[in-house]
């Protein structure tokens, strides 16, 4: 290339570095990046040859993308080049504070709540304001201040609602938003924000997968089923894809249909554990626990891998545990017991069934021999053992309830009766429940006179 050329190459690329127009664009395309976590993509497009004359927006936007990436000092020197051109803008102001708060600068935390109240209706300073709250609400719950912690837990709620009402603002944030929504419980707006990413990009897989996610918590398996027979088709078919599917279709709605699909899964991948225990939950959940006993035990007899078997041995086990019946789980854990090595899975087992049986001394006993087996030999059954403590709290919360409940009976068992024609009555004007008949005050025609 001549001299000349490249000189005009040169002029070209300084000319187009100071167009706001050449800017706008790398915004646009690293924005729509950034709502589908193309994070590196969104990089590639906003590093340019020269960014002397770039907006703000420019620099605020590459201060979100090096923070996603783990680059914290680039992202940090970014957002600075932003508030200085703009100190007054609050979304550039909040997004450095937060940039503290996740370094644990504990100043960040009244600021950012500060800064809230002064603009609660700009969407970032919402999300961002959520994080304050929720480490605030943290941090007073260790101090054992559960009532300034639960006002914060409030205020965080209110501050994410703010934000995902106004999560068209930002949707370089709908990637948080949606994983904030998710852990509060609010699946309708998360749904919202993914269908959103969908229209974008129909072919996402995060967004997909997420959407699995929220359909399964919407109750609408189905719907969550169909979204993970396109991901497994995709995918060619492999171990990785079908155990997801099967994951999925586990949850469904007994029908020949998804009998069928299972029938495809077990063809192509026999001795699959994750495979074969999924199915036998859709019959569980069908109705149909004996028939899935009767296919774990022949999935064991035939099964090669001996870690396998005991998978298989563990969910036959804990099946009949999750629906509460003791007398099924004491029969397969009988079956079953020469596939487990570990004597404190078998305790632990056990342990629920006692529970169920209402022997509730017998089973905090075990449930604790277990957690101080582990107090001896640390890392030996460290989730086993964290699983047993919580079964002690439950065990023992469970008990207080039965015997408040009991006092309450006891106390008011020789209560006088209120009489059907005492003044002070009120007339029975309840609804009559759907499985119940209304009641009546005319005799009933078999009374004897």
């Amino acid at each position: 290339m001549s001299i000349f050329r490249m000189a005009l190459v040169l002029l070209a690329v300084v000319s187009g570095c100071s167009n706001p127009e050449y800017f706008q664009k790398k915004i646009d395309s690293a924005r729509t990046q950034l709502r589908l976590s193309e994070d590196q993509k969104a990089l590639e497009t906003l590093s340019v040859t020269s960014d002397s004359g770039a907006p703000p927006e420019f620099h605020y936007l590459k201060a979100i993308t090096l923070d996603r990436l783990g680059r914290n000092e680039a992202a940090t020197a970014e957002i600075r080049r932003a508030t200085a051109a703009e100190p007054n803008n609050p979304k550039f102001k909040g997004l450095e504070l937060r940039f503290r708060l996740f370094a644990r600068d504990r100043s960040s935390l009244d600021q950012l709540i500060e800064l809230n109240d002064q603009f609660a209706a700009v969407g970032p300073v919402a999300l961002y304001a959520t994080y304050a709250f929720q480490a605030k609400a943290v941090m007073l719950s260790a101090e054992n201040k559960p009532k300034a912690a639960e006002v914060h837990e409030q205020r965080k709620q209110q501050t994410l609602a703010t934000a995902l009402t106004l999560s068209k603002d930002m949707p370089e944030f709908h990637r948080e938003l949606i994983v904030f929504a998710m852990q509060n419980q609010k699946y309708a707006e998360a749904l919202s924000l993914i269908d959103g990413l969908l229209e974008v990009d129909s072919k996402s897989i995060p967004a997909r997968n997420q959407k699995i996610q929220v359909l399964l918590q919407l109750k609408e398996p189905d719907a969550a089923t169909v979204i993970a027979k396109q991901l497994y088709e995709e995918s060619g078919k492999r171990g990785p894809g079908a155990e997801a599917y099967a994951t999925v279709l586990s949850t469904a709605s007994n029908s020949a249909e998804h009998d069928a699909e299972f029938e495809k899964l077990r063809t192509e991948f026999p001795y699959n554990p994750i495979i074969v225990t999924r199915f036998a939950t859709y019959l569980t959940r069908a109705g149909q626990m004996l028939k899935a006993f009767e296919f774990l035990d022949q999935a064991i007899k035939e099964q090669p891998d001996k870690s396998a078997r005991q998978h298989l041995a563990f969910v036959s086990v804990t099946l009949p545990l999750e629906i509460e019946a003791p007398e099924y789980a004491e029969e397969r854990l009988r079956i079953c017991r020469t596939e487990f090595n570990d004597p404190l899975l078998l305790e632990y087992f056990e342990a629920r069934i006692l529970y169920l049986k209402h022997q509730y001394r017998e089973a905090v006993q075990k449930m604790l021999n277990i957690v101080a087996a582990e107090q001896k030999n640390p890392g030996r059954s460290s989730p086993l053992a964290t699983d047993a403590l919580a079964w002690v709290r439950r065990i023992l919360a469970d008990r207080l309830v039965g015997d408040q409940i009991k006092n309450v009976i006891d106390k008011t068992r020789d209560a006088p009766l209120i009489r059907v024609d005492d003044a002070s009555s009120k007339p029975n004007d309840k609804p009559a429940k759907p499985d119940e008949k209304p009641a009546s005050t005319s005799p009933d025609k078999n009374d004897k006179k």
